[in-house]
């Protein structure tokens, strides 16, 4: 239920949601960082939120007692905030360009990855 939630409520941008802090699913941590995006007040508030993110989503795949499935989505947690901080990293216009290159020339990729 909580991550259908909070994935319909990321598709209609509604961040007065409060995801659980606790809830380590997919949907709960790009919920909080796309809400954290959007209340951030300065760069650095922005990647200390990216950064956190990160953290949490790798320390799911050295987990021991891992499965396929929670790989997968710790994978595709790490794929979403890459690209999230490929975005906020653009300085310029013609970086943002570039950027925008790369996840499409990436979308190939991806999808044969599914």
């Amino acid at each position: 239920m909580t991550n259908s939630l909070l994935h319909a409520a990321r598709k209609l941008e509604q961040w007065d949601l409060r995801a659980p802090e606790t809830d380590r699913a997919e949907s709960a941590t790009i919920f909080r960082v796309f809400q954290g995006l959007s209340t951030a007040a300065d760069i650095s508030s922005t990647r200390n939120c990216l950064d956190r993110s990160f953290i949490e989503a790798l320390s799911r795949t050295t987990e021991t007692n891992i499965n396929a499935r929670s790989m997968q989505s710790a994978l595709r947690t790490l794929a979403v905030l890459a690209e999230v901080d490929d975005v906020m990293s653009s300085r310029d216009a013609h970086d943002l360009d570039e950027t925008w290159q790369r996840l499409r020339s990436r979308e190939h990729w991806m999808d044969t990855g599914r």
